[in-house]
């Protein structure tokens, strides 16, 4: 349990380095890092609630729900940044955010309720950005107009998230049943794919690249 509680916390506290490098660079960061660097605050600020409560023994859990749809919608906005279709993905992304958001609250009144882990919005987030990941590879390799793809921020980015993004999907499937029990192994999993996706979005905010 120590482990696992220490694990947690080191992946919690990585988020400060992306946060960092955003404050130091943010007047000179792209547009698409700026939103990303605004997500990644909003992030940090919400996981410290999550942490009080839980310290405090309160269910923070409806958190979760909240955090679903920020990220939902903040990676889109990002992705949108980027598709070189932009008129195509405004509509497919704008339709899929307004969607998924009706369907958080659908979960949040008649399926999971609001002080239960929202599996099913997770895993549907989680096959969404492994869509925006592939659908961005191909345009990256259609176009080839990333010749080194070490100084891509976009890269780095859809690298991080293509690692979390099915890692966490089963996790968060059977999320229902793995919180009833003292299973650390399903939040040291978590834990340590989240320190690298907040370690691919501190590498994208140095780089700081158009594309």
């Amino acid at each position: 349990m120590q482990h696992a509680l220490l694990i947690h916390y080191i992946a919690a506290g990585s988020i400060l380095v992306p946060i960092t490098l955003s404050l130091v660079k943010f007047g000179k960061l792209t547009f698409p890092l700026k939103l990303l660097s605004t997500y990644l605050f909003l992030t940090m600020v919400l996981d410290i609630i999550v942490i009080f409560l839980a310290r405090q023994g309160i269910n923070n859990l409806f958190l979760f729900h909240l955090h679903t749809v920020l990220e939902v919608t903040a990676i889109s906005l990002i992705y949108l940044q980027w598709f070189s279709n932009r008129r195509l993905w405004k509509i497919i992304i704008g339709t899929f955010v307004l969607l998924f958001s009706v369907f958080a609250v659908i979960d949040v009144v008649f399926i999971e309720g609001v002080h239960t882990f929202n599996s099913y919005p997770r895993g549907i987030a989680a096959v969404y950005f492994l869509s925006l990941c592939v659908a961005l590879f191909l345009q990256m390799l259609s176009t080839l107009n990333v010749r080194q793809l070490e100084r891509s921020s976009l890269f780095w980015i859809n690298t991080g998230i293509l690692i979390y993004a099915p890692g966490t999907l089963f996790l968060f499937i059977v999320s229902n049943y793995t919180l009833g029990n003292t299973d650390d192994q399903y939040w040291i999993i978590h834990s340590i794919l989240n320190l690298l996706l907040n370690l691919s979005f501190a590498t994208a905010i140095w780089i700081n690249s158009k594309i």
